[in-house]
């Protein structure tokens, strides 16, 4: 089997890395860890790698992370091994050169989880997912489940008002709402944490149902932490306009609206402890910074750290231009035509305001 790998992240509690099969391979490896023989985490070596695909190693779907069930040892840590299951082929282990561990509260050892991305489309939300990838973290590269959430309990909420809801001498008289809207979401609740069996994992979801629930959401999970990745109106919209181009300029900005302008009306009901705005411009100009707010909120150790701000250098946020990630454009350079552009700042004017964004 001709392989290629490399061992990034590693102390007592976690390891992490990339390994390509670039012969013929026809299901994702599955990467163990052992303890003297004995399988105690397992990972599928499954996450995009865009560095690794670059360099012709297989398709780019490598990434694993292995978060083990206890922190072990330092003896336990000298005798695991690192296997690719059904062989025999081992990863040696890097030797510990300090434990990482103590760079973490001692109150919390674990990163914060699970940490939910919402936001705009197109604004940088794939590359928070892909640092959290690098930096430990689980899950799905897109969510899109929890907004389901949010439909259902408004499908409840106009059917006890179009009935007698209010009527004790009725059945339905004797049923909460809020109850029942609590029963439905913990279905949806079950399904999730169902299929996802590792920790510390992250969902990314970007609709604005998914942002008005965040109250029930972060009541529901109530470790968890939200990253709501912002961006620009003008820029947002000309990514839009790149990427979904068969939906029209009127809809773009509708919708770059809706997620604002509900995250404005949600932030003031959230745990401020609990939540950050990201912007996908500071992603591209200020790597660094932001990778030490995100740590800084989610809990994590030195190294999760670098492994988030090196994704932020190297893996730049997905964009329609050259370098259309790292600049302002002004109204009048977007090329929309005039009808566009009014209706930009008809629909977008107040937003951009909020949000202090300028128009030049």
């Amino acid at each position: 089997m001709p392989i290629k790998g490399k061992i990034e992240i590693y102390d007592r509690r976690t390891v992490s890395g990339w390994i390509a099969n670039f012969g013929p391979v026809s299901e994702p490896l599955l990467i163990e860890m052992l303890i003297d023989g004995r399988v105690i985490a397992q990972a599928e070596a499954t996450g995009f790698r865009e560095d690794v695909a670059n360099m012709k190693f297989g398709d780019g779907h490598c990434n694993f992370a292995i978060n083990f069930p206890a922190i072990l040892t330092e003896g336990e840590y000298d005798r695991a091994q690192l296997r690719i299951s059904g062989s025999d082929i081992c990863l040696e282990l890097p030797r510990l050169k300090h434990d990482v561990e103590s760079d973490r509260p001692a109150e919390n050892m674990r990163p914060s989880t699970p940490v939910f991305i919402v936001g705009s489309p197109r604004s940088g939300t794939s590359i928070l997912v892909q640092a959290l990838f690098r930096a430990g973290y689980h899950g799905y590269e897109e969510g899109n489940l929890l907004g389901l959430a949010k439909s259902i309990q408004d499908c409840i909420e106009r059917y006890f008002k179009s009935n007698e809801h209010d009527q004790p001498s009725t059945l339905i008289g004797n049923v909460s709402v809020e109850e029942l809207q609590d029963r439905f979401f913990e279905t949806m609740q079950f399904q999730i944490d169902k299929l996802n069996p590792l920790s510390p994992w992250l969902d990314k979801t970007g609709n604005p149902e998914t942002i008005l629930l965040l109250p029930r959401i972060m009541k529901a999970w109530p470790s968890s932490k939200v990253i709501f990745a912002k961006r620009r109106g003008v820029e947002n919209i000309m990514s839009r306009l790149g990427k979904f181009s068969e939906r029209d300029f009127r809809y773009h900005c509708e919708d770059w609206v809706r997620n604002m302008k509900s995250w404005r009306e949600v932030r003031p009901k959230l745990d401020p402890d609990r939540v950050i705005e990201i912007d996908q411009l500071d992603i591209a100009l200020s790597p660094g910074e932001v990778s030490a707010k995100l740590a800084a909120v989610l809990n994590l150790n030195t190294a999760e750290l670098q492994e988030m701000k090196r994704t932020f250098e190297q893996d730049r946020p997905q964009q329609s231009g050259s370098d259309s990630f790292q600049k302002r454009v002004a109204l009048e350079e977007t090329g929309w035509s005039e009808e566009d552009r009014k209706m930009f700042l008809d629909i977008c004017g107040t937003e951009m305001s909020e949000f202090g964004y300028e128009l030049s």
